[in-house]
């Protein structure tokens, strides 16, 4: 039994960042906040479960556009917030320098640093 039903502990640390920019919710919303994720070895520590959000999660993982799918996606991350199911206490942050002689340097957001392989220098 998940150590969050057991009452053993009441707040974690977990770091988790979009494999992708743009639309990503199947990576995101789905696997951190679905009811059906919950248990041990899943992302959904929490145990969260609303069966708003999982008819939304639904809505969004049978849509038949990528439009259609953000609007729903966009609504249970409403939801989600609406319902506190995670608290955002912390926020790592990268400091990011580069000579003036480093010349195309584009950041890239899943490694959150520079992509090496376009980079020159003068």
């Amino acid at each position: 039994m998940a150590k969050s039903k057991q009452g053993k502990w009441d707040i974690a640390a977990p770091g988790w960042s979009a494999d992708w920019p743009g639309n990503n919710g199947r990576a995101i919303v789905y696997p951190l906040f679905d009811s059906a994720a919950c248990g041990d070895g899943t992302a959904n520590y929490g145990c969260y479960s609303s069966p708003t959000t999982d008819g939304l999660i639904n809505k969004a993982l049978a849509a038949t556009t990528t439009d259609e799918a953000a609007t729903y996606w966009a609504q249970a991350d409403q939801q989600i917030m609406k319902d506190a199911a995670f608290v955002p206490f912390q926020q790592q942050l990268t400091p990011l320098t580069r000579s003036t002689r480093v010349h195309n340097a584009q950041f890239y957001m899943t490694a959150q640093l520079y992509d090496y392989s376009n980079i020159w220098l003068s």
